[in-house]
């Protein structure tokens, strides 16, 4: 009997274990699902903040005998759920004459991307200085007249910044009137407004051919560094495989540079372009259309709002659009030059 009631026992035991067990593992299982569930979801749906994003705009004056000045500031500190921030300058970055945004962007595992953004302000006091003048000099009379020929070099200036517009970056919008310094290769300016304005730049000659292909061509620029060149555009087809490509040339027109930036069209919407590069000299850039096809693409794509971060230094005045050069004045009033006769 005592040995039937220990069995008994160790059943009913066993029953009431078996039964409970499962409805416990369950019950946690469904909880730990819901509340990771909802982390996630309001994790990829909340951009990424900025805290100390400067509050003001920077002023600067330029570095003595530089184009520009080399600024600094305490870099915005971005959310712990930032997978990334990126910026286009940085502290201790040269900045040429004008005003130039500073742009930090932060973006999250989903995708969300918020901005803090500030001014660079620098003026260029700097003067023209000569680096040749010819000197005083007396002069005797040739024999039996009242006069002496003289003769001497023109006298040479340079400045701190390259001449030309002085002032960086430059946007061009389409929606004044271009200098004649840009070049249009099988494209044109159409007041349609697809992008941004009423007007925009409009190519429609997409080809496999790179001479038949639509393009434009900046004037002569100076980088001094880093820097970000910006556009939107967009297409009007995805048919034929159309691109886009950003070249880089030197001053006199040669390819330093194939496709430094490039890009297969999956959208007809509009894009912006955000493009890193870091360049000092003299360069141009080219903007070009592509597709698969040599003739009868039967696209037009559409470009606005290039943004360039250096300062012209084509003589945007001359039919030649040569480099622009130092112009010294003459104010003595006298009209006298070198070889003349002086009293």
């Amino acid at each position: 009997m005592h040995n039937l009631y220990r069995f008994l026992f160790a059943f009913v035991l066993l029953i009431c274990l078996s039964s409970f067990s499962p409805t416990l593992k369950h019950s946690t299982i469904n909880i730990s699902r819901v509340d990771r569930s909802s982390d996630l979801t309001i994790d990829l749906e909340i951009p990424p903040t900025f805290s100390n994003c400067p509050p003001a705009d920077i002023s600067a004056t330029y570095t003595a005998g530089t184009c520009g000045a080399v600024v600094t500031w305490t870099p915005p500190t971005a959310s712990p759920d930032a997978v990334s921030v990126t910026s286009n300058y940085s502290p201790g970055d040269s900045f040429l004459p004008g005003t130039t945004a500073v742009i930090y962007r932060a973006q999250n595992a989903g995708g969300q991307v918020s901005t803090c953004s500030f001014n660079v302000t620098v003026t260029d006091d700097e003067v023209p200085v000569f680096d040749t003048f010819p000197t005083d000099i007396t002069l005797t009379a040739d024999p039996n007249t009242c006069t002496a020929s003289h003769s001497w070099l023109e006298p040479t200036a340079s400045d701190n910044c390259p001449a030309g517009s002085g002032y960086a970056p430059v946007l061009q919008d389409f929606e004044s009137t271009i200098n004649q310094c840009y070049t249009f290769s099988r494209s044109t300016i159409g007041n349609g407004g697809e992008i941004n304005g009423t007007r925009n730049l409009v190519a429609n000659s997409l080809s496999s051919i790179s001479s038949l292909t639509s393009s434009i061509t900046t004037p002569v620029f100076y980088f001094n560094g880093y820097g970000e060149i910006t556009f939107s555009h967009k297409i009007s087809s995805l048919l034929n495989s159309p691109a886009i490509h950003l070249d880089i040339l030197d001053s006199s027109g040669n390819v330093v540079t194939s496709n430094f930036f490039t890009e297969s069209y999956t959208t007809t919407g509009v894009q912006q372009e955000i493009i890193p590069l870091n360049l000092t000299g003299n360069y141009q850039l080219k903007i070009r259309f592509t597709s698969s096809m040599a003739f009868g693409a039967g696209l037009t794509a559409y470009l606005d709002n290039l943004l360039i971060p250096g300062t012209i230094v084509t003589n945007i005045n001359d039919t030649s659009c040569s480099l622009a050069d130092y112009i010294i004045f003459r104010s003595d009033g006298t009209g006298l030059n070198s070889g003349n006769q002086f009293d």
